[in-house]
């Protein structure tokens, strides 16, 4: 990275990582655009259609924006024969090598965080990973430890599956409706979905069918949204502790 960092200067690696910004949070907006095209017109359900909105929102963006950066660098980063300047140089490699730091500690989050699948597929990595002194710090630092639509399933599941977390709930919000629905109930009687939560394998979480079914239900989301359902069940999964059960 330090020497990519070298060749094609601080300019050049600060403006593709400022289009990388930009074309994330401006895809929000225009994500949202392309969504309902994509709901209405090719019948896809309400989170993949966001998803897939945004991804090809951000990739547009983007592609404009590094063509912009890339002149931008052309006219202050080179000299007049066409030649790096000296001092983009030493601070491109600098910001090259920090860069190659931040990928390797989100790599290495990445693999903290997905511990079950990583030990399947790649298991020397897995237990190089164990034995590393690195495996502490990232540990305690990992912004992917907790994801959030891992303890939304969790605390979804536990609070479906205890009668005094139902009653506490009901007993806040008239979630009655919400709770019954089918989809919401198939989680909580899923033992596989229950084993993989319990195990940290996120990757499953995040694939099971039950859960995509729910993400995609637009009567659920519906439903949800208009109580404010998921901020009570976070709350009395607290309260009761479930989360640690």
């Amino acid at each position: 990275f330090a020497c990519a960092g070298h060749l094609t200067g601080v300019l050049g690696q600060a403006m593709a990582l400022v289009s990388l910004l930009a074309a994330y949070f401006l895809s929000i907006p225009a994500g949202r655009a392309l969504t309902g095209l994509l709901v209405t017109r090719m019948g896809f359900g309400p989170s993949v259609g966001y998803l897939l909105g945004r991804a090809l929102a951000g990739t547009l963006i983007y592609m404009s924006l590094a063509c912009f950066a890339h002149a931008v660098n052309r006219r202050y980063g080179l000299d007049e024969q066409g030649e790096m300047k000296p001092w983009n140089r030493r601070w491109g490699a600098a910001l090259g090598a920090v860069k190659g730091l931040a990928l390797a500690f989100l790599a290495l989050c990445v693999l903290d965080a997905f511990q079950a699948a990583v030990e399947t597929a790649a298991p020397r990595a897995y237990y190089a990973y164990q034995r590393s002194l690195s495996r502490h710090v990232v540990s305690r630092t990992n912004p992917l430890a907790e994801l959030s639509v891992v303890e939304d399933v969790k605390a979804i599941r536990a609070v479906a599956s205890n009668p005094e977390a139902v009653a506490r709930l009901q007993s806040r919000l008239n979630v009655a409706e919400l709770l019954a629905h089918p989809k919401v109930k198939a989680l909580a009687e899923d033992e596989t979905l229950a084993e993989a939560i319990r195990s940290g394998n996120y990757p499953q979480v995040l694939t099971n069918g039950k859960v995509r079914a729910l993400m995609e239900d637009e009567e659920v989301i519906a439903l949800a949204q208009r109580l404010d359902v998921m901020k009570s069940i976070r709350e009395v999964a607290v309260e009761l502790k479930l989360n640690h059960k």
